[in-house]
């Protein structure tokens, strides 16, 4: 074979070669682009499922001890992402509440992939935004205190271990004169039942004073009658409501009966002026709404009450005289104020005694 014949099969071989190479290059990278094909798909077809979870679903991290949850608010279909908040259960265990208003967006996978647990469902718009305040414990009516006086009603109720506390925070009128009716025409709290009694408990006095004509006009209000006795003892009285249940609410120091009208009027007259030995207690804690014994002489009718300090005056609540040498006053401190104040009484004819640096506020 001359050397010619030699090239020639060799460049036949060379190129066939040279295509069977080109060729499984081409497989290969087919092959290549058809895998990274189904990988895009996959992810494609991942982002475009159905969330799991909708607005209002609470749902918890099954491997997190935490009593909290989360709350979906809204999903994004554009963003594929969940917008959630942290939602925290009340105090039976029901749910819940957040804490304020604020979200978080988290991707769905990684979202759906945590938080596995599913709970409830919930309308976002009816999820409180704020910690409860505690409800009050009811109280057994076993810690009344109770006197000769008390309906038999009152210890046989004993027995009831359930049902809903009632709560008094106010009454008008705020006094009455011994000897006189009273009508109350607000008794304000809350949880008054149907059937409710109310009464005046003093600890002086073991004749107690239960209201006449009582009318539970709706959970939060009740109108009454006190028929004072002419021989009620003077000062600050403890307000009683009982329910049906046997539960009870009490407003201590909340009526303050008088001198009757009578005596009033036969002590009233001009004096040489009131004095002022002492007040207690000497001191005050700001805020607070408590009563104070002034002592001194010549204290006439119902006399009017006041601390000064400097340009400021504090009013009293109301004043009980119980005889010519002594005054139980009701003050409401406000908050934030303190130092020493100067107690003034007045008499009806216009005479004051000042009692100086006599009290001291602490805030």
């Amino acid at each position: 074979m001359n050397k010619n014949h030699l090239i020639a099969i060799s460049l036949v071989l060379l190129l066939a070669l040279a295509v069977f190479l080109s060729g499984c290059s081409g497989s290969q990278s087919s092959s290549g682009t058809a895998s990274q094909a189904g990988v895009s798909g996959a992810a494609t077809t991942a982002a475009l499922s159905s969330p799991l979870y909708k607005a209002g679903d609470i749902l918890k991290n099954p491997k997190s001890s935490s009593a909290t949850g989360i709350l979906i608010i809204s999903y994004n279909a554009g963003t594929d992402t969940y917008a959630r908040a942290i939602i925290f259960p009340n105090s039976d265990n029901s749910w819940g509440y957040r804490t304020d208003s604020s979200t978080e967006t988290m991707d769905r996978v990684t979202l759906e992939k945590i938080y596995t647990d599913y709970i409830e469902n919930i309308p976002v718009s009816q999820v409180p935004i704020g910690t409860p305040v505690p409800t009050a414990t009811p109280v057994p009516v076993t810690t009344v205190p109770v006197y000769t006086s008390l309906p038999t009603t009152a210890t046989t109720a004993t027995t009831t271990t359930s049902g809903a506390a009632p709560m008094v925070q106010s009454i008008s009128p705020y006094y009455g004169y011994a000897g006189t009716s009273v009508s109350i025409t607000a008794l304000a709290g809350y949880n008054f039942i149907s059937g409710a009694t109310v009464q005046l408990v003093n600890s002086g006095d073991h004749s107690n004073i239960s209201a006449t004509g009582v009318s539970v006009v709706s959970p939060s209000t009740i109108t009454c009658t006190f028929a004072i006795p002419s021989n009620a003892t003077v000062g600050a009285w403890d307000v009683y409501v009982t329910n049906p249940n046997g539960y009870v609410g009490k407003y201590s120091n909340g009526f303050v009966i008088h001198q009757s009208t009578s005596a009033t009027a036969t002590t009233t007259t001009a004096s040489t002026g009131p004095t002022i030995t002492s007040i207690s207690p000497s001191f005050m804690i700001s805020p607070s709404h408590t009563s104070y014994t002034i002592t001194g002489t010549n204290f006439i009718g119902l006399p009017s009450v006041s601390l000064t300090s400097g340009s400021q005056t504090i009013p009293e609540v109301t004043v009980a005289s119980t005889s010519s040498t002594q005054i139980v006053v009701f003050f409401d401190i406000p908050q934030n104020v303190g130092g020493s104040w100067n107690v003034v009484v007045t008499n009806p004819d216009g005479t004051t005694a000042t009692l100086t640096s006599g009290i001291t506020i602490h805030s």
